[in-house]
């Protein structure tokens, strides 16, 4: 079964907040994966990330979830999900899907997007200290 968007990329930021007119406004803009490094000043404290997914035309009922998996390959609580109607008079899809954990220290991360319970895209970003 082929999965209902194809998404070609993954924005990452600290919040996004919704606007007039089906727009949003991006803050903390960290980049585009893979090319994203985030600086965090304290591991044992929960980190809040945005993950922005875009895409192509979507429509129908979809279940949406994120996972964020460590560099082990453990995965990190604290990602978002959601359930949306989309209709197809849009060409474009755009998923803003919250995180808020603790990371387990300094390394590549992945970040894994789901929708209806297939994994439809994967890709991954990196936290450094910051010193």
């Amino acid at each position: 079964m082929s999965p209902p968007v194809h998404i070609g990329t993954c924005i990452v930021c600290e919040q996004a907040r919704p606007e007039i007119l089906e727009k949003w406004t991006l803050l903390g803009f960290f980049g585009v994966t893979p090319n994203v490094w985030v600086r965090i000043s304290d591991f044992t404290k929960p980190v809040t990330l945005c993950f922005v997914f875009v895409g192509g035309e979507c429509v129908g009922k979809l279940h949406v979830a994120i996972r964020v998996v460590a560099p082990s390959g453990a995965n990190i609580p604290g990602g978002s999900e959601a359930i949306g109607e989309f209709v197809p008079e849009k060409k474009m899809s755009a998923f803003y899907m919250a995180f808020q954990g603790v990371m387990p220290g300094p390394g590549r991360y992945s970040v894994v997007m789901v929708l209806n319970g297939q994994d439809v895209y994967q890709t991954t970003f990196e936290l450094l200290p910051l010193t």
